[in-house]
């Protein structure tokens, strides 16, 4: 298939569609004043698509790291420290 040719300001209207037939792999030439300056083709790529995992996501809880009076007599001994 031979490349299409599109001038800026037509690519500047309908940007979205010219990259979709490039992601479909179609060449475009870009012209700027009837002279070729870019080529506008879609990447290669093995991976389209990726699946999400199936597994349901479950919160876990974790045990306080210190109890309740003892983590109150940490913040009053910062408090201290900062006076």
């Amino acid at each position: 298939m031979p490349d299409r040719t599109i001038a800026i300001a037509e690519l500047k209207a309908h940007l979205s569609a010219e990259i979709k037939r490039a992601g479909k792999g179609e060449a475009i030439i870009i012209l700027d004043h009837k002279k070729p300056v870019a080529r506008l083709s879609g990447l290669e790529t093995s991976v389209k698509y990726t699946q999400r995992s199936k597994k349901i996501f479950k919160w876990k809880e974790f045990k306080p790291l210190l109890a309740a009076e003892r983590l109150q007599a940490v913040i009053d001994a910062e408090r201290s420290d900062s006076w």
